[in-house]
């Protein structure tokens, strides 16, 4: 679940506080009952807003869920495609952005085939550069190990989809544009696995800190007797 999905309507707080400061600047409240008035009105003014706010950040979520529904049936890997939250560097969100928007590119794209296996392969594409944005919007510092994905790899496979979207629209089984296909669609096969070791290589640095820690909590166990060995030892 993402972060703005996470946050909660503050309108209703704010609507009270602002109500209640309305009724003191104009009355004294110097009556319990006068008071008590107040108060209902300010949580009655509350609620309205709270539920104008609920009311319409559930219509977004419809609306977002209707669109997501209709431009990518259920199942398909695309579908998952969300936009990714900030990472906090400028620089490195920027980017981000612009991978981003090569991969809807991608995605448009890529409805338009025919070629079960470019849908295919562009789908696992698609997966797989989501999750390396993710990745790199969680660990900002690994941007420079990615650096090429995004400035090369990502921009030149969406021109090559694009492309063989347009030949495969021409109708024409001509030498060029058949040859020319056929390699786009081989080219895409490397592509796909490239992509998945562009991931895997990301958590290198994740995974030699795990190996230390799990080396370390080996040997403390070693060092205390709880390993299965010192038991069937005794």
């Amino acid at each position: 679940m993402s972060e703005k999905s996470n946050q909660r309507p503050v309108a209703h707080i704010y609507t009270f506080a602002l109500t209640w400061w309305f009724f003191m600047a104009i009355m004294r409240m110097e009556d319990i009952l006068e008071f008590i008035i107040v108060a209902v009105i300010c949580a009655m003014m509350s609620g309205t807003a709270y539920f104008i706010s609920f009311l319409v950040r559930t219509t977004k979520k419809l609306g977002r869920y209707v669109k997501d529904q209709f431009d990518n049936p259920p199942g398909s890997i695309s579908s998952r495609v969300q936009e990714p939250e900030p990472s906090g560097n400028l620089e490195v969100d920027a980017i981000i952005c612009e991978g981003f928007a090569l991969i809807t590119e991608l995605k448009i794209t890529k409805s338009k085939i025919k070629n079960e296996s470019i849908v295919k392969n562009t789908d696992e594409i698609i997966d797989v550069s989501n999750k390396i944005i993710e990745k790199l919007r969680r660990n900002p510092e690994l941007f420079s190990s990615a650096k090429r994905f995004l400035n090369y790899y990502l921009p030149t496979t969406t021109k090559l989809i694009s492309n063989y979207h347009y030949m495969e629209s021409q109708g024409v089984d001509g030498e060029n544009i058949s040859g020319t296909m056929q390699k786009i669609e081989g080219t895409l096969e490397t592509l796909k696995n490239s992509y998945k070791n562009q991931l895997d290589s990301l958590f290198s640095h994740a995974a030699l800190d795990l190996s230390t820690d799990i080396d370390v909590l080996e040997n403390i166990l070693k060092q205390d007797g709880l390993t299965n060995k010192d038991f069937q030892k005794e």
